[in-house]
């Protein structure tokens, strides 16, 4: 395409990013009639695309960047080039199909669906300044200098929109000042009106301040990016409040169901968590779908909510103390058990653990409701007999049986021989981090159950679903492997403590309760359908 073009360079040097060069810097990028039908030629394809720019990329701009070649921006209509013409036809500054040349230029500039970012470095004079302020982002070298003096050729001081922009971006009163002295106004000011949202101090620095900004708006969704512009210059339009909160009500909706936009989400989220080390999270996003934003997981359990460890731990979980802990909904309380991959694959196919080779059915069965604690015992899944792990969701009412049945071990009020007789054991351990070491305060629980209570759990009655999470597990492994100071990207089941409720009994030792409070964490609709 730039063999068609005599007055301008394109490069597409990132994808997405279309740079525009007005390439005459002997004459300071002045308007020429041939740069002018160059510059047409080019906003005519961003909105309606033809193989000269498709020849460019694959990939669409989706935004554009702005700027001059050599020591100034543009210097303005170049005069001295009124013989050259179009089709033949000579550029007469006398006539308005000339005139109307260079102000649907700037109207093409306004409705391009790409935002534009302007590059300014020295002179943006008269059709140059005109040129930048039609840009939507304007970033300038602290030598640049901006001017409209059409009023001093005894001409209107307003022109190619400058009357449109200028008030609207820096006030009536600065708009009168230039156009009606012609006075020039520098970067500084400009900076401090507004008019330029960035100074650098050296023209080199200004390519990667322009590319800066174009790499922020590639995070966003194509559609936000043209809906948000054109909502831009429909208000400055003057259009009522009212007016523009029924349009942007209307984009919104939009989008909040848009795919692209959904996966731009996620790709700020996790660039905040990267760039905070672990220290800002978000755990829901404020819409219907109830998306969460959590540091990237290729192996996320389809049936388990997944929260940061590192947040829970400073957030929710006790330091001291018994508790059972675990992730629980109305309906069901997940329990973890560990086994080897051949009946961990059969228990979690059929739904139950009967007539699996090589599984005891007639061994205690032990139910873990901490994450990390289960990590310890089966070692991240590296453990013989223990290289796949099973998130079980029992039923809630069953759970609350089980402990309204148990019997500490360390019960110290219950008669000699108890605990043995007790259809479900229940025994506190020391809970440990993701390292394996023992937690200084806190106590993880695990149940044992025998009997006719086991004989309900593995006969898969009381089992409302059985996820085989063992490539989570590893996934998470490798991180958690990687010592406390990756532990930002670890993410775990998110767990909070199952409290009593006010009528639950106890035997003085916290050993055997009634009933149970549940703090539920709901999962997702998709999964939860799945569940069931």
């Amino acid at each position: 395409m730039n063999a068609q073009l005599k007055t301008l360079q394109l490069s597409m040097d990132s994808p997405g990013v279309l740079s525009i060069t007005l390439n005459r810097p002997a004459a300071f990028n002045a308007l020429s009639m041939e740069m002018l039908s160059d510059l047409h030629t080019v906003f005519d394809d961003l909105q309606h695309p033809t193989s000269m720019l498709d020849a460019l990329q694959a990939d669409f701009p989706r935004v554009v960047i702005l700027s001059g070649a050599g020591r100034a921006f543009c210097g303005g209509v170049d005069i001295k080039a009124a013989d050259q013409g179009i089709g033949g036809s000579a550029w007469d500054y006398k006539d308005m199909r000339s005139q109307q040349l260079l102000s649907r230029l700037i109207e093409k500039m306004r409705a391009a669906p790409q935002p534009i970012v302007c590059a300014v470095q020295g002179a943006a004079a008269g059709g140059g300044f005109a040129l930048a302020m039609a840009c939507d982002v304007r970033v300038a070298t602290r030598g640049a200098r901006f001017s409209a003096a059409f009023v001093r050729l005894g001409l209107t001081g307003t022109d190619m929109g400058t009357s449109y922009f200028l008030w609207r971006q820096a006030g009536l009163g600065v708009a009168a000042e230039m156009l009606l002295t012609g006075r020039q106004l520098a970067a500084e000011r400009a900076y401090q009106l507004g008019l330029v949202n960035e100074l650098v101090e050296e023209p080199a620095g200004l390519a990667a301040a322009a590319g800066k900004l174009a790499q922020e708006m590639l995070a966003c969704s194509r559609l936000g990016l043209q809906l948000t512009k054109e909502q831009l210059n429909s208000v400055a339009d003057g259009g009522s409040l009212r007016a523009a909160l029924v349009a942007e009500n209307s984009h919104q909706m939009l989008l909040v169901n848009n795919a692209e936009a959904s996966q731009a989400a996620q790709a700020w989220m996790r660039s905040l968590i990267s760039k905070s080390g672990g220290k800002v999270y978000a755990t829901r996003l404020a819409d219907h779908r109830g998306m969460r934003l959590t540091p990237e997981c290729a192996h996320a359990p389809a049936t388990l909510t997944l929260e940061p460890y590192r947040e829970q731990e400073q957030q929710h979980w006790p330091t001291t103390g018994r508790h059972v802990q675990g992730q629980a909904t109305n309906d069901t309380v997940v329990v973890y058990q560990a086994y080897s991959p051949a009946i961990a694959a059969r228990a979690a196919q059929q739904g139950h653990f009967l007539g699996i080779p090589g599984f005891s059915e007639g061994r205690i069965a032990w139910l873990k409701t901490n994450f990390c604690w289960m990590m310890y015992r089966s070692g991240w899944g590296s453990k013989e007999g223990q290289q796949s792990v099973l998130a079980i969701h029992v039923r809630r009412t069953f759970f609350q049986r089980l402990l309204a049945a148990s019997i500490s071990t360390r019960a110290g009020t219950v008669e000699k021989g108890a605990c043995s007789r007790s259809e479900v054991v229940l025994q506190w351990d020391p809970d440990h981090p993701p390292d394996g070491s023992k937690h200084p305060g806190r106590k993880a629980v695990q149940l044992g159950l025998r009997g006719g209570l086991r004989d309900e759990f593995i006969g898969g009655s009381q089992i409302a679903r059985v996820e085989d999470i063992t490539p989570f597990v590893l996934e998470m492994g490798s991180r958690a492997a990687a010592g406390p100071s990756q532990w930002h990207t670890l993410l775990v089941p998110a767990e909070r403590v199952l409290r009593l409720d006010s009528q639950a009994g106890s035997d003085g030792q916290g050993c055997r309760w009634a009933g149970l409070w549940f703090t539920a964490l709901p999962l997702s609709a998709a999964a939860w359908q799945g569940a069931h």
